[in-house]
């Protein structure tokens, strides 16, 4: 948000500058503005680099909990907005269903969404899925 009220699309990348134990000690990054972003109440983020499965849950549950998804979080429901179901979803990224199901639930309370086809409407109207 700006300064004078009105809000800001911004790209901004972020890495682990130091950590110590498996845990974030000190985050280095840098911001940009882009004018092509759409807003929605969802912040969509990435994270790179090698251990970056570590980094993405530390920075959900430090920064994010409740207003971002990463692009881990999104697969699972892109691929039920294409019609494919939890088990075939499961199928494809050769986990079980209930993996599926527990990247998926979580979100239903997250976005106070009810059921899988809230949680995908909700995902398109907030720009998650294009």
């Amino acid at each position: 948000m700006h300064k004078n009220g009105f809000h800001v699309p911004l790209i901004v990348k972020v890495g682990v500058f130091s950590s110590e134990n498996g845990k974030m000690t000190a985050i280095i990054g840098r911001s940009q503005v882009n004018h092509s972003l759409k807003f929605g109440s969802v912040m969509r983020y990435a994270a790179y680099g090698p251990d970056k499965s570590k980094f993405e849950e530390e920075l959900n549950k430090q920064l994010f909990r409740y207003h971002a998804i990463s692009g881990k979080e999104k697969e699972a429901p892109a691929m039920v907005a294409k019609g494919y179901s939890l088990k075939e979803v499961a199928g494809l990224f050769k986990v079980s269903q209930s993996a599926i199901e527990k990247r998926i639930f979580p979100m239903y309370k997250r976005f106070d969404v009810k059921n899988l086809t809230h949680l995908i409407s909700f995902a398109y109207d907030n720009h998650i899925l294009p």
